[in-house]
This record gives structure tokens, C-alpha cells and sequence, in this order.
């Protein structure tokens, strides 16, 4: 289950990154799985909150979104 706040506090506590962030690493997961018939890899954008949420993406991670400087 994902936690929204926790997720929001992770990134920074800006919701607005904190949608930035998911949506780019929901990217990043589906590109990377394309091929996968794993089950998990069907909602690339629930994978990307939970790694926010655990902390595995970060305020660094803003820096490798285009045109977010």
C-alpha cells in the first residue's frame, strides 16, 4: 500500500516534485520492463511511489528530469 504523505515527506514535501519525481520514474520502470510479463511491472506508477515512499528516490532525482531546473 502506498502512503501519500510519507511519500510527499520523502521527496521533500512538495507535492507538486513529488508528482514530478513519480511520474518520471514510472517512465523509467516501463521503459526498463517493457518486456517483462511480470505482474508487478503492469502499474510502472505504483512501483515509482513505492520507491518513493522507501526513500529510493530522492531530491536528487529531480536533477535528472529535463527542463526541471
Amino acid at each position: 500500500m502506498v502512503d501519500t504523505e510519507k511519500c510527499i515527506s520523502e521527496t521533500g514535501g512538495n507535492r507538486f516534485m513529488t508528482i514530478l519525481m513519480a511520474s518520471a520514474r514510472a517512465r523509467e520502470i516501463s521503459r526498463q520492463h517493457k518486456s517483462s510479463e511480470d505482474p508487478a511491472h503492469c502499474y510502472p506508477i505504483v512501483s515509482a511511489l513505492i520507491d518513493c515512499q522507501d526513500g529510493k528516490v530522492g531530491r536528487e532525482y529531480i536533477k535528472k528530469i529535463p527542463n526541471s531546473r
